[in-house]
C-alpha cells in the first residue's frame, strides 16, 4: 500500500479543501514490474523461436522459399517482436516515473500539513467551530498552505498528463504502430537482382530442402506458439487489477485512459505476434509438404474435401456435435452419432468439463463475462461460400442429417479448432441454435471458458452472424475470437437494413433443398 495521509492531518487537509491524491504509487511500481516481466517473457519467446527457425535458416535447405522465409522472419523477430518487448520496457519506465511523481507529491503535502499542524497544536478542534484555518494560522499563512497543497497536487496531475501524452501516446504507441504487417521491410533481391517474393508468398515453391530440418523447425516453433498463448493470457488476466490503479481519482483519468489505450494496443500486437508465429508454422509445413507430396498424397487432399477430412496421417478429423445443454456427441462420417468415448484422444476432452459436457454460463456474472455489450464496435466480416463444397459447410449438413432436423428455426454453425499447443489435434465443432443460444455460442462458450480462443481457426454458419442488440453474434465473435477471425456463410442475414425476411427466405430455400438432397 502506498503512502497514506496520517490520521492527525486529515482535519487540516479537509480545511484546505483539496482531496488527498487517491493513487497508489506501490501499485504503479507493481504494474511496472509486470510490464517488465512480460517483456522478458516476450524476449524468451523471440530467443527460442529464433532457435527453432535456425533449423532451416542455418541448415542445408536452399531456394527462394528459404530466402523469403529468412527475409520475413528477420523482420518480424529482429524488428517487430523486439519493438513489442522494448515498448513494454518503456511502459514500465513510465509507470516507475509516475510512481516517483506520486511519492514526491504526497511527501510534499504531508510536510506542508505537518508544519501547519505543529504551528496550531491544540487549537485545531476549536478552529473547526470558529474561524476555520484562517483563525488558526492567520489569513496569509492559511492561504499559503492552501496554495502549496494545491500546487503540489496540480503539479502531479500535470506530470502524469505529460507521461500520458508525450511518453505513452507519443512514443510507446508509435513504437507499436504497424508491427506484424503482411509485407517485409527489406524487399530483398537474390544474387541475380531479382526481387524476392515478399512475406510468405514464396512458401510452397520448388526448392531443395532437408526434411528433418523443416520438421524440427515446425515442431519447435509450434511449441513456442503454444507457450506464447499462455504468456499473453496470463498477462491479460492480470489487467483488471492493474486498471484499478488510476480509476479511483478522476483527476488522473487522462493518465488512466492512456494506460488503457496502451494495454489495448499491447494485447492486439501480442495477438498479432502469436498469429505471425502460427503463419510461419503453417508456411514451413506447406513448403515441406509441397516437396514431399506424391500423387497418392495429392489424391488424399482431394478426398479430404468432405466432412470426414483427412489429416496428414490419413486419419479422419473428428467431428463433434454440441448442444445447448452442453451434451457432446461424436458425429461420424456416415451421419450417425455416438457418445464421446472416455478414452478419446482427439483433444475433445481438453475442451470439456469433468462431467463430459461443454461449459455453459449459469450466473448473471458468467453470462456477462462471455457476452457482448451493445457498445462493442468491432465485428467480424463474413464471406459467402458454397456449403456443398466447403468442409465446414458439409459438416453442418451432415449434422442436420444425423439429427433429421430441417427446421429453419435452427441455424447450424461449425468451427475448425486446432489446439494452440498441439497442431496435431484438430477438431470440427458443430453447434445448433436452440431457444436463445445461438449456434456460434454453442461452439464457442467452452473455448472461452478454457482459454482456448486462439484455437478457433475458422467458423462457418448457415446464415451470416446476426447483428441486432442482445445477440450481436458478429460483435461477439470479434470480441472473444478476434475481428480478423475467418467467418463464412451460406446465405446473407442482414438485420440492420430491413433485409431480415429476405435472409430467412434464402435460409429456408437452402434447408429445403438440403432436405430433398438427403431424401428426407
Amino acid at each position: 500500500m502506498g503512502i497514506q495521509l496520517p490520521e492527525d492531518l486529515r482535519d487540516i487537509m479537509e480545511m484546505v479543501g483539496v482531496d488527498w491524491p487517491d493513487i497508489d504509487e506501490d501499485q504503479l511500481t507493481d504494474t511496472a514490474r509486470e510490464y517488465r516481466e512480460f517483456a522478458e517473457e516476450l524476449r524468451d519467446t523471440i530467443r527460442d523461436a529464433n532457435k527453432a527457425c535456425s533449423n532451416v535458416l542455418a541448415g542445408r535447405s536452399k531456394g527462394l522459399a528459404v530466402d523469403a522465409f529468412r527475409q520475413r522472419w528477420g523482420k518480424v523477430s529482429g524488428q517487430d517482436m523486439k519493438h513489442l518487448a522494448d515498448a513494454m520496457d518503456l511502459l514500465a519506465g513510465a509507470m516507475d516515473t509516475g510512481a516517483g511523481y506520486v511519492t514526491t507529491c504526497k511527501v510534499a503535502v504531508i510536510a506542508d500539513l505537518s508544519a501547519a499542524a505543529a504551528a496550531v497544536a491544540g487549537g485545531l478542534i476549536g478552529a473547526i467551530f470558529t474561524g476555520g484555518l484562517s483563525a488558526l494560522l492567520g489569513a496569509a499563512a492559511a492561504l499559503a498552505l492552501k496554495m502549496a497543497v494545491r500546487e503540489a497536487i496540480d503539479l502531479l496531475v500535470s506530470q502524469l498528463i505529460d507521461i500520458a501524452v508525450e511518453k505513452i501516446e507519443g512514443e510507446i504507441l508509435a513504437k507499436l504502430e504497424g508491427l506484424f504487417d503482411d509485407t517485409t521491410s527489406s524487399q530483398g533481391h537474390d544474387k541475380n537482382g531479382t526481387l524476392l517474393p515478399e512475406g510468405l508468398d514464396s512458401v510452397g515453391q520448388d526448392l531443395w530442402i532437408e526434411f528433418a530440418e523443416f520438421a524440427d523447425a515446425i515442431d519447435q516453433l509450434g511449441k513456442e506458439q503454444g507457450k506464447l498463448h499462455d504468456k499473453k493470457k496470463n498477462f491479460k488476466d492480470k489487467r483488471s487489477k492493474r486498471s484499478l490503479v488510476t480509476k479511483k481519482d478522476d483527476r488522473f483519468a487522462k493518465f488512466g485512459a492512456a494506460i488503457d489505450k496502451a494495454e489495448d494496443k499491447v494485447e492486439a500486437t501480442a495477438h498479432s505476434m502469436h498469429k505471425e508465429i502460427e503463419k510461419n508454422v503453417t508456411g514451413l509445413d506447406k513448403t515441406k509438404r509441397s516437396n514431399d507430396e506424391t500423387d497418392k498424397h495429392v489424391k488424399g487432399e482431394v478426398d479430404a474435401c468432405s466432412p470426414g477430412k483427412k489429416d496428414d496421417d490419413g486419419k479422419d478429423v473428428p467431428m463433434y456435435l454440441l448442444s445447448k445443454d452442453g451434451t457432446v456427441q461424436q458425429l461420424l462420417p456416415d451421419g450417425t452419432l455416438k457418445d464421446v468415448d472416455k478414452k478419446d484422444a482427439s483433444g475433445i476432452h481438453d475442451l470439456l468439463e469433468s462431467d463430459g459436457k461443454a461449459w455453459r454460463p449459469d450466473s448473471r456474472a458468467e453470462k456477462k463475462e462471455v457476452g457482448v455489450q451493445d457498445d462493442e464496435t468491432k465485428v467480424v466480416k463474413s464471406s459467402r461460400v458454397d456449403p456443398y463444397k466447403d468442409p465446414l459447410g458439409q459438416a453442418t449438413q451432415l449434422a442436420r442429417y444425423a439429427n433429421n432436423d430441417y427446421e429453419t428455426k435452427h441455424n447450424y454453425a461449425a468451427g475448425r479448432y486446432i489446439d494452440p499447443s498441439d497442431k496435431n489435434k484438430e477438431l470440427i465443432l458443430i453447434g445448433r441454435s436452440d431457444r436463445g443460444m445461438h449456434s456460434e455460442r454453442v461452439i464457442g462458450y467452452s473455448l472461452i471458458h478454457k482459454g482456448k480462443q486462439d484455437g478457433l481457426d475458422e467458423v462457418f454458419t448457415e446464415r451470416a452472424p446476426c447483428q441486432r442488440r442482445n445477440s450481436r453474434c458478429d460483435a461477439w465473435l470479434a470480441k472473444h475470437f478476434g475481428a480478423d477471425t475467418k467467418v463464412t456463410d451460406a446465405v446473407p442475414y442482414d438485420q440492420l437494413n430491413g433485409n431480415r425476411e429476405e435472409g430467412n427466405a434464402l435460409h429456408k430455400a437452402y434447408v429445403d433443398k438440403l432436405k430433398t438432397a438427403h431424401g428426407r
